[in-house]
């Protein structure tokens, strides 16, 4: 019998892993954990910020998608720094140039990589739900910080529903911490048996323990291709 692989990504973003998925031999199921929305209250305060920032930390495709809408090259560009390769390319498709990228995808590892930041003005659009790591590191390192909320990322409708008529899976696929906290409270809500999971980073993974999730293996490197070749190695193909 093929593995049963729960893909959670947004709509929008899951057609080309769950066909990589059936390639291995893997039977997809989808079932949407997330769907984001733009704040389109936040772009006059966005464009205003870009104007005079000079490093620009993007911690999500999403926030990258944000930016370059607003975005029109100023004679002083700041520096663009993405947590991870994936986010790195949504951005650079996008026109936003980045010369940062951490070893590790996680905020922390992020504020880190770039250096002595005190009194260094950095914008850091984000999502309306984030953890605090990364404004903590960027206040520790000193700096000069532009917090704006650039997007929203919610429960679709249905999503208890939806999980239960997903019957019975081999492994959890996890690319952030908000579909991992939300997968695991939907499978307490409904009484399902929550399965073992597949995370794309080390931030995702401690989220998900700390819903009380099994995580199998962590994404290396942090992207699709490194999830593929974790769920490969988790199910043993």
């Amino acid at each position: 019998m093929k593995p049963r692989v729960l893909v959670t990504r947004a709509e929008e973003d899951a057609a080309v892993f769950m066909a990589e998925l059936e390639a291995l031999g893997c039977t997809a199921v989808h079932v949407p954990l997330i769907t984001r929305t733009l704040v389109t209250e936040s772009t006059a305060r966005l464009r205003r910020a870009l104007v005079t920032a000079e490093v620009v930390l993007l911690t999500s495709a999403m926030a990258a998608t944000a930016v370059a809408r607003v975005w029109r090259e100023p004679v002083r560009a700041p520096r663009f720094a993405a947590v991870g390769p994936a986010t790195a390319k949504q951005a650079e498709q996008l026109g936003l140039p980045v010369d940062v990228i951490p070893d590790t995808a996680t905020g922390r590892d992020l504020v880190k990589a770039l250096g002595p930041l005190s009194g260094v003005r950095v914008l850091y659009p984000r999502a309306e739900v984030a953890t605090s790591a990364t404004t903590d590191a960027l206040h520790r390192a000193g700096a000069d910080l532009t917090d704006i909320v650039v997007y929203r990322n919610t429960a679709p409708p249905g999503l208890r529903r939806r999980l239960i008529e997903a019957g019975r899976v081999d492994i959890v696929t996890l690319f952030s911490g908000s579909s991992a906290r939300r997968y695991a409270r939907a499978a307490r809500q409904t009484g399902t048996s929550a399965a073992p999971a597949v995370v794309i980073g080390p931030s995702t993974a401690k989220t998900a323990e700390a819903e009380a999730l099994t995580v199998l293996a962590i994404a290396s490197p942090h992207d699709r291709a490194g999830m593929l070749a974790a769920v490969q190695s988790a199910l043993e193909l």
